[in-house]
């Protein structure tokens, strides 16, 4: 089994490097087909690269964190120009494993799927399970090379914009092209919808999903369409199946690790990134002073996150994922109280809205203490939601995908700004509000191999 598994992990990983050399090695078929159930689960239930492998470029240009020029000088070349998010950076080919770990997780799912199909197991019970798994890991990994590699999700202009290309089969041969930016949406929400449809409603291991989690996709894929009634339908779903939240009052939000994996009841599909540690890893990172001032001392969130560094610098330790990753990409229920909210307040259901975030914020501030808010009108409802989105979900794989759809709103666009360089010699580096740099360049590599075509500059 072990080499069933290396064998085809190998053949999938010649699309996703795109190498020439790779391209001419033709892979073993008879060695490398699973043909059993027990097959396709294992390929699924391989952790460390289906829950573990999501871009990490999606959280290495936020306005989250900093670092000190001495940590930026030590980065490797490509790493500091998406720092300063330079329009062209230096030395592409290390992207290659924010695009290529993606589009291996997928190709595994299309081995597990074809697989299904061929054998003949699809009707069975754990077959229809395991195609709601690999359908859902499918759609999930499209949804986050969505948010790197192709514009916010723009109504009119969903037809004319450049997507990402969608590997629906397993073959090396397949001709790569880049789809619509609606092409690849209306695919990702497939792929969710139809896994929704054949999950169980729980399972024994937050690595793998549940129509509870495929909800919870729908709904944060929805939101970032700015589709507010789909992403309300989706949340209320999840919401109502499992609303269950942690009382920070019960955690030691002093310790290193506030949030073990095991017993966090907000957890609904476990997945995490490590492929931005080169510039977001505690020793290197710093919280956003701003991010850290806004909470208040009664607010249990600043405790339970930030770990202080001394000098008035702060790293980030609140991580969902049980240990210190890039950032957890999983999904949880804290998320959908927030998705609810700002979309019952942008359908002018302000009070319900602001009630939703109530009843996430009394179980992150100190008991007795927390004011619950009332009588807000649309706008300065809308803020706040947004404010304590931003504040609940860093680290969360979310403020890329926020910044791009808030800033099509001229009234909650955003200037990202750096004041970055030697000490006592500054420069201030900025990206404006729907800047073409908010879309990574694909691989170059990649660009050369398949001839599709590479996102503007």
């Amino acid at each position: 089994m072990i080499f069933l598994k290396r064998t085809i992990l190998l053949s999938i990983l010649l699309f996703s490097y795109g190498c020439t050399s790779f391209l001419e090695v033709k892979p073993n078929v008879n060695l490398s087909t699973p043909e059993t159930l027990e097959d396709f689960r294992a390929l699924l239930d391989d952790e460390s690269k289906i829950n573990r492998m999501y871009p990490g470029l999606v959280e290495m240009g936020t306005d989250d964190f900093f670092i000190n020029y001495d940590t930026w000088a030590s980065r490797d070349v490509f790493d500091q120009d998406i720092y300063l998010w330079k329009a062209e950076p230096i030395y592409q080919p290390k992207n290659m494993g924010h695009w290529s770990s993606a589009y291996l997780n997928i190709a595994t799912a299309n081995v597990v799927l074809e697989g299904l199909a061929r054998t003949g197991l699809e009707p069975t019970e754990e077959g229809k399970r395991i195609k709601g798994e690999a359908l859902f890991i499918r759609g999930l990994h499209f949804f986050y090379l969505a948010q790197v590699y192709s514009p916010v999700y723009e109504k009119d202009n969903e037809s004319s914009s450049l997507g990402i290309p969608l590997k629906l089969t397993s073959s090396v041969d397949d001709r790569t092209v880049r789809s619509t930016l609606a092409e690849t949406y209306t695919q990702i929400i497939a792929d969710l919808a139809l896994s929704a449809e054949l999950l169980p409603s729980s399972t024994e291991y937050l690595t793998r999903a549940t129509v509870v989690a495929a909800n919870a996709a729908l709904s944060k894929v929805y939101l970032s369409m700015g589709d507010y009634e789909q992403s309300l339908v989706y949340a209320e779903r999840v919401l109502e199946a499992n609303p269950n939240l942690m009382d920070y009052n019960s955690l030691d939000v002093n310790n290193r690790n506030p949030f073990p994996l095991s017993g966090n009841p907000e957890i609904l599909y476990f997945a995490a990134s490590s492929s931005a540690g080169s510039l977001l890893f505690s020793s290197r990172a710093n919280v956003d002073t701003l991010l850290y001032d806004s909470f208040s001392d009664g607010d249990l969130r600043k405790q339970a996150f930030f770990n202080a560094k001394g000098g008035k610098l702060y790293s980030f330790k609140g991580f969902y994922s049980g240990s210190e990753v890039s950032y957890f990409a999983g999904l949880a229920t804290d998320e959908m109280y927030l998705n609810k909210a700002e979309c019952l307040v942008r359908l002018n259901r302000v009070d319900d809205g602001v009630s939703t975030l109530n009843d996430l914020l009394v179980t992150r501030w100190k008991k007795g203490e927390f004011v619950p808010y009332s009588s807000l009108g649309k706008m300065d409802a809308l803020k706040l939601v947004l404010k304590e989105r931003r504040k609940e979900m860093i680290r969360r794989g979310t403020r890329w995908s926020d910044l791009k759809r808030l800033n099509l709103d001229a009234s909650q666009a955003i200037t990202l700004t750096r004041k970055h360089g030697p000490n006592g010699n500054p420069q201030t580096y900025t990206i404006e509000p729907n800047d073409l740099r908010y879309v990574y360049l694909i691989p170059q590599n990649v660009i050369e191999i398949t001839k599709i075509s590479q996102n503007p500059r």
